[in-house]
């Protein structure tokens, strides 16, 4: 009998350890937690994107009534175009996922290959066969 009240003692000491083990972690680590970080002290300005992206429309749809020469005019609707699909991304609250899906594919689309313009222009001027200047 007194082999089964040691394993008893055993096998109690053990649970009590890994019980009091767990709540001890626990307790600790909400005792050591970090301070919860500040709430939004106010909601995304919907409208204002809406007002600011109506504002950059108007004038990437101006650009091709400018007279601009045609490289120019392009060059100034992609740089709007741009803009506005940097601001859907930076503002998810005021809209769906298919178009900040789409806006942020077309960003990473653009770093992609400003990245490939980028290497086509460092190769041309190592071969000294840039047609701009390097």
């Amino acid at each position: 009998m007194g082999e089964n009240r040691t394993t008893a003692s055993i096998g109690l000491v053990v649970a009590l350890s890994i019980a009091l083990g767990g709540a001890g972690g626990y307790i600790l680590g909400r005792e050591h937690a970090p301070a919860p970080g500040p709430v939004a002290a106010e909601t995304t300005d919907c409208a204002g994107v809406d007002e600011v992206i109506d504002e950059m429309l108007e004038e990437r749809d101006a650009v091709g009534e400018s007279g601009l020469p045609t490289h120019e005019a392009q060059d100034e609707e992609e740089h709007l175009t741009v803009k506005i699909m940097t601001v859907v991304d930076q503002n998810p609250d005021c809209f769906d996922a298919h178009l900040r899906a789409t806006a942020s594919t077309y960003l990473e689309d653009q770093r992609q290959g400003a990245a490939q313009d980028d290497t086509q222009r460092i190769i041309d001027c190592m071969k000294d066969t840039a047609p701009y200047g390097c």
